[in-house]
């Protein structure tokens, strides 16, 4: 349903390959989160689309993977997936 691809540097695209929109989507980032004012919760995520996240692993950092959580419907079951870093 989701893909994370390196963009520039430390930029990345959080793509949504799936073929309906998302409903109610957080994106966690843990410790690898930027401050560069990124959305990190989305009512709605049509299909194909992406957004630009500033991700960088430090050696304090204990995660290597953002997760994202979302519904498929309005009302439906939430679910969730990991999504290492390249």
């Amino acid at each position: 349903m989701w893909r994370l691809d390196p963009s520039q540097g430390d930029s990345y695209l959080l793509r949504n390959e799936g073929t309906h929109a998302a409903f109610d989507v957080s994106v966690d980032r843990g410790d690898l989160a930027v401050e560069d004012g990124a959305p990190v919760h989305f009512e709605e995520f049509d299909a194909d689309h992406a957004e630009r996240y500033l991700l960088v692993s430090t050696l304090a950092s204990r995660t290597s993977a953002v997760t994202v959580s979302w519904r498929e419907a309005r009302d439906g079951e939430r679910k969730s997936q990991k999504l290492q870093l390249d």
